[in-house]
């Protein structure tokens, strides 16, 4: 007879439902079958493994309050007050989500802390992290901003600058100047008195492209903290897991089990992000990969009937489809079949495993439980923290009790379970941007339009250097920037005491909230982001001795400053705490007009 934890993995009810059946290639794991995998891998290591390498912590499930911070800041201590250099993880971003994400935290030599994620179905890399996910142009003199495309960075030189533009995964575009000192400084040999040309960007500035986008986005103190590295790589897709994406557990415990029996990848492991060679499974397949993905855009086409049809028999292929492609799709589907063979198998030996875990160690869960005792007591010690830190902090405005970081209904929409079948340009993680830290100030900003006549007045702030102090603003009249020291002469003192009125008073309340909570590990950025909010709200206050008072709370500028994220914003499935104190706030008083 099987074990009882052999026997959960495939029967947790009752009666048998093939969708509790771990064995079946369309169920999604059960956390307590992971955490059960993972310490019986842990424990099935040399002694030399694991004093490289604290045992894996899966993070349980039924927690409202819990955020990504909340959940890695008492990693971060554990591994720093212990003799071993790694710590593994694996979590679920959604609240009733059923997708999985694995990572470690990395103890570097300089005693500065990295984070690394893998994410199945890949994330977006943000654009101050290297240069491999874009193309690199120069500016046509004709161009027009509107055409600019994603994932490419547009440089030209005027006014003796250095200019480069970008359309951001979420369609913003971005902006920025360098000048020759910064250049001097990324040891860049560039004339700025000279036209800029295509063999000048292969050759001097692509090389330095992640330098040049660190060093605008000015994230000094939190770079020398925090290191963050994810995987872009799209390992898991919709086509081949045959529809919802149920392959995460398996492939990030695939993840969990190579990482610490190979340390030595841990160590080296860089933006880059090098897969293990069982899960890269595309590297030596990329010219059928890449026709693959443009036949996606063919709607006549239906891949996935063609990935899922019998292959034993002929399939009858559309006549617009030439030999190659035809050729592609016949290789991209034997490493569909590769891959499915593979998560079965993965799937079968974890069964195998937990059938040798003891009756006994399953029905006091104390082996398990025991080990992650101190994490979880951390977790949730920081979650109560956090929670009377923040009603200390919203008390002017009871209704925000209920709005602190977590994951809460009105925060993001909760996904059915059984239908995790998000639409392939749209991955778990959403943007990584989302995931990094947060700019230390705020960057120019656009959404992008379909028109051709992109309005810059509403751009928000221009990153002009590395200091906050260094911020130009916009000037809506005649469309120039302006130093901040200048707004007062030119704009004369606001309304007769604009503080005693309610929408002011509740954006100080947020300034002060994020200047009181500017000192943890993971709330560097908390300072940075207040600067930013104060600066917006000077702005819409000045604004007010022409085009009469408004409530600052519906200033885009304010907006987008308290729309900052932090460090981390749950992966795009969540709003920043700010912007849903903001939304509440019309609740408790009206808009000022």
């Amino acid at each position: 007879m099987p074990s009882l934890a052999a026997r959960e993995f495939r029967q947790r009810q009752k009666t048998y439902e093939p969708t509790d059946d771990g064995l079946n290639f369309t169920t999604w794991y059960h956390v307590l079958d992971v955490q059960r995998i993972i310490w019986k891998k842990y424990n099935q290591l040399s002694s030399k493994l694991k004093s490289e390498t604290l045992q894996p912590f899966v993070f349980f499930d039924g927690l409202d309050q819990l955020t990504l911070e909340g959940m890695l800041s008492p990693l971060v201590t554990i591994l720093k007050k212990s003799s071993q250099n790694y710590f593994p993880f694996i979590f679920k971003p959604e609240l009733a989500g059923a997708h999985y994400i694995a990572g470690f935290l990395r103890k570097n030599k300089d005693q500065t802390i990295s984070i690394i994620l893998f994410n199945p179905t890949g994330t977006l890399p943000r654009i101050d992290y290297g240069n491999y996910a874009y193309a690199f142009r120069l500016a046509d003199a004709e161009s027009d901003e509107s055409e600019f495309e994603k994932n490419v960075i547009y440089f030209e030189i005027k006014d003796k600058t250095l200019h480069y533009s970008v359309i951001d995964p979420k369609g913003v575009l971005r902006t920025n100047i360098l000048t020759s000192q910064h250049l001097k400084d990324l040891k860049i040999e560039l004339d700025l008195n000279k036209p800029l040309t295509t063999e000048l960007i292969r050759d001097q500035l692509k090389p330095k492209a992640a330098q040049i986008l660190q060093l605008t986005l000015a994230r000094k103190e939190t770079e020398q903290k925090i290191e963050i590295i994810s995987s872009p790589k799209k390992i898991q897709t919709h086509e081949k897991d045959g529809g919802p994406l149920v392959s995460c557990g398996p492939l990030s415990i695939i993840f969990i089990e190579y990482i610490m029996s190979h340390p030595e990848y841990m160590e080296h492991l860089d933006k880059e992000f090098q897969l293990p060679e069982i899960l890269d499974l595309e590297s030596s397949h990329e010219a059928h990969v890449l026709r693959f993905l443009a036949l996606k855009k063919n709607k006549a086409f239906d891949l996935m009937q063609f990935l899922n049809a019998d292959t034993k028999k002929d399939f009858n292929f559309p006549n617009f489809l030439d030999e190659q492609e035809k050729s592609s799709l016949i290789e991209y589907k034997k490493l569909v079949i590769t891959y499915r063979e593979l998560i079965k198998k993965i799937r079968q030996e974890h069964y195998m495993l937990l059938d040798t875990i003891d009756d006994s160690f399953v029905e006091t869960a104390g082996v398990i439980d025991e080990s992650y005792r101190e994490v979880t007591v951390a977790i949730l010690d920081g979650q109560n923290d956090s929670e009377e830190a923040e009603l200390k902090q919203n008390s002017d405005y009871p209704e925000n009790e209920n709005l602190i970081d977590s994951w809460d209904e009105e925060d993001f929409e909760i996904e059915d379970a059984s239908d995790h079948s998000l639409p392939e340009e749209e991955p778990i993680l959403a943007e990584i941007e989302q995931l990094l830290p947060a700019p230390d100030v705020v960057l120019s900003t656009k959404k992008q339009s379909d028109t051709k006549d992109i309005d810059r007045t509403q751009a928000g702030t221009i990153i002009s250097g590395t200091d906050i102090g260094n911020i130009q603003f916009i000037d809506r009249e005649k469309n120039k920037t302006i130093p901040k020291q200048d707004l007062s002469e030119k704009h004369g003192t606001a309304p007769s005491n604009p503080e005693e009125r309610e929408d002011v008073k509740f954006i100080r309340s947020q300034i002060n909230r994020f200047r009181e909570n500017a000192k943890s590990f993971f709330s560097i950025n908390n300072g940075m982001k207040a600067d930013a909010i104060e600066h917006a709200l000077e702005l819409a206050l000045q604004d007010e001795v022409k085009y009469g008072v408004q409530d600052v709370r519906m200033d885009q500028r304010v907006k987008d400053a308290l729309a900052i994220h932090r460090i981390f914003g749950f992966f795009g499935c969540k709003s920043t705490t700010a912007t849903a104190d903001l939304e509440k706030s019309f609740e408790h008083t009206p808009r000022v007009r």
